[in-house]
């Protein structure tokens, strides 16, 4: 591999951050002004808890967590998940076959929890010019089919519905009056349910419970818990009341099975749906910048480093660690102390044979005395680091060699003062 080891050139570099940026923020502006987290992200114009229309009860539910009220929009394994003072709401859907409804339902209603069942009363007719959350218009379902329903919880009775365009209840234990266009009420034939509800004409809502103290809460018409009906009156203030009283301070857990909407717990199926897939993406975008990386490192390996360095930097360092293992480091700084005195003398001219204190005449008299005291100084350090007494360690002869050096210097070149 040759060349610089920066894989990327400027531009490109400048291109991924700027993505990574974007990536970044788009991802926390989703996450913070998302509406749909934790509801599967359904689309339904019918009477279930995903559904915006004026059938549905998603309003329902944006108003219980605006006051606070823990909420679960199940689509899996709901009758484990309303435990523990939990509320299981069921709204079966409005399909013409019951066995679809059997099949779920009575695993649900008797299951260990409170249960507020909503009896289903309309068909909604998707609008194909605004599909999604909107209706074309809402077509009454057949009364066999709640009637079924309450069968398979075990009541005597049946729906009735009123010819009224508007019919007032009373609800005065939750000190509310409840308003409903064409209600469908219930006929308690066998007395099993305690009004909570009542209508001219029937219940609204009633309540019963088995031995073991669970509570089974039949609400007739689900208009109650609906976009178009929860505005009317005191509705909203009347529904909150019911869930309030039978879920025990735990959360309300709406049920979506029974309309179809099922979805089993899968960690790789999270890793690619909102808000995880954001995660998911950073993650692939990391991968890809390391591939690509990676890619541009491809070629020849290599050569080892030489075992000897180029130059004489390597020989000088090595030369002198060997002396100093060897011990001789004290002669060599006096053998270079010999030498470099000799080498100024024949480069000045000097006169052959001068000693050391006749070489500093000499040079007193050359140089008014300048050098001659900086060879005193370096001779002295010689001394001091060569004599017997001396304190080992490399630090007395370096310094020492320095003066010598610095001395030849500014002998040879003039004065530099490097000390």
């Amino acid at each position: 591999m040759t060349g610089a080891t920066n894989p990327f050139g400027r531009r490109a570099a400048w291109w991924i951050a700027g993505l990574c940026a974007v990536s970044f923020v788009f991802g926390l502006v989703a996450v913070i002004f998302a509406e749909d987290l934790g509801d599967g992200g359904a689309a339904s114009a019918e009477a279930n808890s995903f559904s915006r229309s004026a059938l549905g009860h998603r309003a329902f539910v944006d108003l219980l967590r605006e006051l606070d009220v823990p909420v679960v929009v199940s689509q899996h394994a709901s009758a484990a998940r309303a435990r523990d003072g939990a509320l299981l709401v069921l709204e079966p859907g409005d399909a013409n076959d019951l066995d679809r409804d059997r099949d779920g339902l009575r695993d649900l209603v008797y299951a260990d929890a409170h249960v507020l069942l909503a009896l289903p009363k309309w068909r909604g007719v998707p609008d194909p010019n605004r599909p999604g959350h909107w209706i074309a218009r809402a077509e009454p379902l057949p009364t066999s089919h709640p009637d079924g329903l309450l069968g398979e919880v075990g009541l005597d009775a049946r729906v009735v519905r009123t010819s009224a365009a508007r019919v007032r209840c009373d609800a005065p234990r939750y000190g509310a009056t409840v308003e409903l266009p064409f209600p469908q009420l219930l006929e308690d034939r066998a007395d099993q349910l305690e009004p909570l509800i009542t209508c001219d004409g029937g219940l609204l809502a009633g309540l019963t419970w088995d031995d073991d103290g669970r509570r089974l809460l039949v609400l007739a018409d689900p208009d109650l818990l609906a976009t178009h009906g929860l505005g009317l009156a005191d509705n909203a203030v009347a529904a909150v009341a019911l869930v309030d009283a039978l879920r025990d301070g735990g959360p309300v857990v709406l049920d979506e099975t029974l309309h179809g909407f099922i979805r089993r717990p899968s960690f790789w199926r999270q890793l690619a749906e909102f808000p995880l897939a954001l995660a998911t993406l950073h993650g692939l975008l990391l991968l890809a910048v390391g591939l690509w990386a990676g890619l541009r490192r491809f070629g020849p390996a290599l050569p080892p480093p030489p075992a000897i360095a180029p130059g004489k930097g390597f020989l000088i360092a090595n030369t002198a660690d060997l002396i100093e293992v060897a011990g001789h480091s004290r002669a060599s700084l006096q053998r270079y102390w010999v030498a470099t005195r000799a080498e100024v003398a024949r480069a000045l001219h000097a006169p052959a044979g001068l000693d050391a204190p006749a070489l500093r005449a000499w040079l007193a008299s050359l140089s008014g005395g300048r050098h001659a005291e900086r060879l005193a100084a370096a001779e002295a350090a010689v001394d001091a680091a060569t004599a017997s007494d001396a304190p080992a360690g490399r630090r007395h002869l370096l310094r020492a060699a320095r003066l010598v050096h610095a001395w030849k210097e500014d002998v040879l070149d003039g004065y530099r003062d490097r000390l």
